[in-house]
């Protein structure tokens, strides 16, 4: 059954959306699972790695950033143990200042926290990054990164946006060996994306490799 791995709830700076209303309306698009990745957050309501409400499967994770090359990238962080997690994303200061932003942490300290709490790590929509993806590609996979999201809506992307060919993205992945992931990235209705859930579906056989290698960590 199709998956969404990759959605925001108001645990999100800029996300509106109460994480129950996130889920019903998973329900609605006929998603049955779906991974909850607020921005250097763990939402408080996520108990478990995966929990169950209304016949949805609720995967925790998080969606962390880092700076490589001078440049921001999103890691997301699946199948967490929320509890673990928190205690890292939730207390990173530097000088007494909360660095909310991940601005100056680097993947490998992203991807260590992730593992640390047993869950795998995936490079966020890599199709938008305005540099050599390849070249990137190969720092993250140097700092430990296991998967690559490869279903992602980007022809809502706004315009100008970069748009690497999935099919690149793919050999990517191929190359690395690397697990495939996906989801739509949806913030709300009032976000410059829209309500977003439902279009872009991850196969089921995605959720399970990503969800093995997770083990691997524990």
């Amino acid at each position: 059954m199709p998956a969404d791995l990759h959605t925001h709830s108001e645990a999100s700076s800029d996300s509106s959306i109460p994480i129950l209303d996130r889920i019903e309306l998973a329900s609605e698009r006929g998603i049955d699972t779906v991974g909850i990745t607020d921005h250097m957050a763990v939402h408080g309501w996520l108990d478990g790695r995966t929990q169950h409400h209304d016949g949805v499967t609720v995967v925790s994770g998080v969606e962390a950033n880092c700076t490589v090359a001078d440049g921001r990238v999103d890691i997301l962080g699946l199948f967490v143990d929320p509890d673990t997690l928190r205690a890292r994303v939730g207390a990173t200061t530097r000088e007494g200042v909360t660095v909310e932003d991940g601005a100056d942490l680097d993947p490998g300290t992203i991807i260590e926290w992730i593992h640390g709490a047993g869950g795998v790590a995936v490079v966020a929509h890599p199709s938008r990054y305005d540099r050599a993806l390849g070249k990137l590609m190969n720092t993250l996979v140097e700092a430990g990164i296991d998967g690559i999201e490869t279903y992602y809506p980007y022809e809502k992307s706004p315009p100008g946006t970069p748009n690497t060919p999935r099919v690149e993205i793919e050999r990517i992945a191929d190359t690395h060996e690397l697990v495939r992931s996906g989801g739509n990235d949806c913030h709300g209705p009032e976000y410059v994306t829209g309500t977003l859930i439902g279009i872009i579906e991850l196969p089921d056989c995605h959720v399970d490799e990503l969800q093995q290698q997770s083990q691997t960590y524990r």
